[in-house]
């Protein structure tokens, strides 16, 4: 099992990463924003986004680990490949298993063949992914 953001921010220059980061970041900010949050807690979860935004953005705007991070967000659809690749398959998800009805926070959990996506806002934030060996 693998948990990872579905987001692709580490191709092309900081425009590029920029334009990948918008869908992900948006979504994020305003399932944070419609949350009733302690203050205090709220700009701790708006700082730590924040400077991972920062850190896509590149060298300039985060200088120290920038490219090490951005390494770090890699789209579903690579994982899956990459799991193909190394003699994997999709573990069986039980059916009915997040059935892909809205939760009362706004957030959506949806079923694939190889993970679970959690969403908001129609953009996939979190994937987690299921694998098995192939053989």
């Amino acid at each position: 099992m693998l948990s990872a953001p579905d987001a692709d921010f580490a191709a092309g220059g900081p425009l590029g990463r920029f334009e990948a980061a918008w869908p992900y970041y948006e979504a994020l900010f305003r399932w944070l924003g419609d949350r009733l949050l302690p203050a205090g807690v709220r700009s701790g979860l708006h700082a730590r986004y924040g400077a991972g935004l920062a850190s896509v953005l590149g060298e300039a705007a985060s200088p120290d680990g920038a490219q090490a991070s951005r390494a770090l967000f890699v789209r579903t659809a690579e994982w899956i490949r990459r799991l193909q690749a190394a003699g994997y398959r999709p573990a069986p998800i039980p059916p009915g298993a997040g059935l892909g009805s809205p939760a009362a926070d706004g957030l959506r959990v949806e079923p694939h063949p190889w993970h679970y996506g959690l969403s908001y806002a129609g953009v996939n934030l979190q994937s987690v992914l299921c694998a098995i060996p192939a053989s």
